[in-house]
């Protein structure tokens, strides 16, 4: 299998189909309108909804020293803030803490879906409960990734983050219903 004429290799040789490592890439992370797909061409705006101050400093500034991206980053503290911000900014990723003062990431991913028509911004959600149950449930609320904040750190949120941002870029040019895996 050949990989695609506008294969990046830094978002893939991890975790994606095509391994070509030290393979000549003629315009990476250039779609097929032109368009950039990776989060390193522009500045991205993300929301980070976390109601531990020390926790959303921490977020803040792991993905301030991503060495590849450019973020403009918005602070919330509750569910309500956050999704009043998702309502007047346009936004290329949330980050959100799974348990917040006035809602959980489930009921917040809902009325953000809601509000956005089914395609909301991609969310990342961090959590101190990690589990499998909980993980799943977010999956199927319509999560792009999930992180475990005690094993939190700045490589696996912007690891996460650029996957999150390269995705719904990718679904964006896809004809009809943007999709998840879980969701289908």
């Amino acid at each position: 299998m050949q990989a695609p004429s506008n294969f990046n290799p830094m978002f893939f040789n991890n975790f994606g189909p095509w391994i070509q490592l030290n393979s000549p890439v003629s315009d990476p992370g250039v779609g097929q309108q032109g368009q950039s797909l990776s989060s390193n061409s522009l500045s991205q705006t993300i929301l980070l909804i976390e109601d531990c101050a020390e926790d959303r400093e921490m977020m803040r500034r792991y993905l301030m020293v991503h060495p590849r991206a450019s973020y403009q980053i918005l602070e919330a503290e509750t569910g309500k803030a956050g999704l009043e911000i998702c309502r007047t900014t346009q936004l290329d990723l949330v980050v959100l803490d799974y348990c917040l003062p006035d809602e959980d990431a489930v009921s917040f991913l809902a009325t953000l879906r809601l509000q956005f028509n089914g395609s909301p911004p991609p969310v990342v959600v961090v959590t101190g409960q990690g589990s499998e149950a909980i993980a799943v449930q977010l999956f199927k609320a319509g999560v792009t990734d999930y992180l475990i904040k005690g094993q939190l750190q700045a490589h696996s949120l912007q690891v996460a983050v650029d996957r999150a941002i390269y995705q719904a870029k990718l679904s964006a040019q896809l004809p009809g219903k943007p999709h998840t895996f879980l969701n289908e």
